[in-house]
């Protein structure tokens, strides 16, 4: 399966330009979120590329391994945010931008064995092995 990326790489760079609102920043990333876990990936995959993926979403879409903050993990600190302002009357304004402090690194293993790339030996003691591919069926 061929796919040309740089007339999309280009598109979407033109239209981040042109964003003015966050409510429109956050659909051009839901929209090159899908388009990652519906061409990109299985693209890559077909043409025995390796990937790194960001999210689970994109994990979950057959990506070889992935530095991720689990979706349970974020919706907790979120919550804790929310307490802060909510509860807590804290102003927003003076909550710090922070990112969490726990990431899992995903390796998953149908995929190294269809790209022929086993992780080195010292990585299995810390990373998270996935061992089901339902992306890559």
């Amino acid at each position: 399966m061929a796919v040309a990326l740089s007339p999309v790489l280009a598109l979407v760079g033109d239209v981040a330009e042109n964003l003015a609102s966050p409510a429109q920043r956050v659909a051009l990333a839901q929209a090159l979120g899908t388009l990652a876990e519906g061409i990109i990936v299985p693209a890559a995959m077909n043409l025995g590329l390796p990937t790194f993926a960001s999210t689970e979403q994109l994990m979950q879409a057959g990506a070889l391994s992935g530095l991720v903050s689990r979706y349970y993990n974020v919706g907790q600190y979120t919550g804790f945010k929310a307490e802060q302002i909510l509860v807590n009357k804290t102003p927003v304004g003076t909550i710090p931008v922070e990112t969490l402090r726990r990431f899992s690194y995903q390796i998953r293993m149908p995929a190294a064995k269809r790209l022929n790339l086993q992780p080195p030996l010292p990585m299995l003691s810390y990373a998270e092995l996935i061992t089901s591919d339902a992306a890559l069926q």
